[in-house]
């Protein structure tokens, strides 16, 4: 049921799958109805006298409450998207597509397009100092991150390569030379690394029977996870399998040295828990405590000793648990929000022995080991969170990646990568990094007014204040 209310609060519109209907809030009446099969948004006037109704095939048409309609528009000709969304003004009308399109529609049928959705869809980030890697469909950046001093650039792009597998992939880094990219698609799962000095893609030649969700390098071996459940060990050197095993229903693993492995799943069968350790030199299975039904992000901190997951509870909530202690066997919960948040993420920082938590909504928390601080800038949407050496990368719903500095405990960035190739940083203090194009894109606004590239427009005193751009 989709419904509206009008300005003054006389009239309440809605949508029903078959019907679009007006009720007078005050006496309950029905003021009109009819037939609304084919609308897929509507809005309406500020006295609900008339309402708006775009239908899937892209026209538009206004009928009035007290009865008929008037021509249809049809807006499908007008832009080069579909419109999917629609809104009144006085004047026109606002449309949006599927793709972030906004388009404005005079009453008369001119159209005017307002802005549209140039980032490129980001569906990975890796990082280990000093570097960050994204994935889009198209390519596969690498920034460096230094420090904000004189002369000195906080997000320099390193390179760019094309993406091996044209689609969504996953990153990981294996030491300061060379990435790990895996396809992630509907079919087997190839792998290879690039080479970061020579900015070279080597495919390796191993073979799996389905897509990867996961893969991991330690010590020399290669940890993969795949989308049905299969879980393999391999030595990257030779070749050769050490571990193969089928878990139905497992989510997520994580590597616990080279000799054993943690596996997050669905909750069945005999060992009764979502969280299982594997020794890949017995084969023998070891149930973690907790009563999460399902386990479904990891973070280990091998240097402690330590490992951190999140979990789905019979109540609904959603935990953040850490265990240590011999065989990983002591858990307790760090972290608790009510209801579940598949998309939360976890990562720990080697360099300064935190763990960071997207647990809940807008808020990126830090566990120090003595205490879960929330950090002060909010989180929108955050789908992935990597640390390296008191930085944290936030991959975002929208495509932007977030970089905080946790020591000074404020979000210091933004990188905007755009579909076209190019890019832009979007500092603080209205610094706008990146590439002749990619900056050319980015325009602040404060107030109405355009901040330059680190210049504030005029405001008197009365008017200053901190700005988040």
């Amino acid at each position: 049921m989709n419904v509206r209310t009008s300005d003054d609060r006389s009239s309440l519109v809605g949508q029903s799958d078959a019907e679009m209907f007006g009720i007078d809030a005050v006496s309950g009446e029905t003021r009109f109805r009819f037939n609304a099969g084919g609308i897929v948004s509507m809005d309406i006037s500020g006295d609900a006298g008339q309402i708006a109704c775009l239908y899937s095939d892209g026209s538009l048409q206004v009928r009035r409450a007290a009865g008929g309609a008037l021509p249809s528009l049809p807006v499908y000709e007008r832009f080069d998207w579909r419109p999917r969304l629609v809104r009144m003004t006085p004047d026109a009308f606002v449309v949006a597509g599927d793709d972030g399109q906004i388009g404005i529609l005079s009453r008369d049928g001119r159209a005017t397009d307002f802005a549209r959705d140039v980032l490129a869809r980001v569906n990975s980030i890796a990082a280990r100092n000093p570097g960050l890697a994204v994935a889009t469909e198209g390519a596969i950046r690498v920034f460096l991150l230094g420090e904000n001093g004189p002369g000195m650039s906080p997000v320099t792009e390193s390179f760019s390569v094309p993406n091996p597998y044209h689609g969504p992939v996953g990153l990981e880094f294996l030491d300061t030379q060379n990435l790990l990219v895996w396809e992630q698609g509907s079919g087997p799962g190839p792998l290879g690394t690039i080479n970061l000095p020579t900015r070279r893609f080597n495919r390796w030649g191993f073979s799996f029977d389905g897509p990867l969700t996961a893969a991991f390098v330690v010590d020399g071996t290669l940890f993969t996870l795949e989308k049905g459940g299969e879980v393999e060990a391999l030595d990257t050197a030779t070749g050769t399998q050490l571990y193969k095993t089928s878990w139905p229903g497992a989510v997520c693993i994580a590597p616990f040295g080279s000799e054993s492995l943690v596996l997050g799943r669905l909750s069945e069968g005999s060992l009764g828990s979502s969280l299982v350790r594997i020794d890949l030199h017995t084969g023998e299975t070891a149930p973690l405590p907790g009563s999460s039904t399902l386990t479904f992000a990891l973070a280990p901190d091998l240097a402690g000793g330590r490992l951190y997951s999140l979990g789905v509870s019979p109540d609904g909530r959603t935990n953040l648990t850490l265990y240590d202690g011999e065989e990983l066997q002591k858990a307790a919960v760090l972290d608790s929000a009510d209801g579940e948040y598949p998309s939360a993420s976890l990562s720990t920082d080697p360099a300064k022995d935190y763990l960071y938590s997207s647990l809940g909504r807008e808020v990126v928390k830090m566990w120090t080991g003595v205490s879960l601080e929330s950090l002060g800038d909010y989180a929108r949407g955050t789908l992935a969170l990597r640390a390296l050496d008191g930085l944290l990368a936030s991959l975002q719903r929208d495509s932007t990646v977030s970089l905080w500095d946790t020591t000074a405990d404020r979000a210091f960035a933004e990188i905007y990568p755009f579909a076209d190739g190019s890019w832009a940083a979007v500092m603080a203090d209205g610094t706008i990094l990146g590439s002749p194009d990619g900056r050319r894109k980015v325009r602040i606004l404060v107030r109405g007014q355009l901040w330059e590239n680190g210049e504030k427009p005029a405001l008197t005193p009365l008017e200053e204040k901190p700005v988040a751009p």
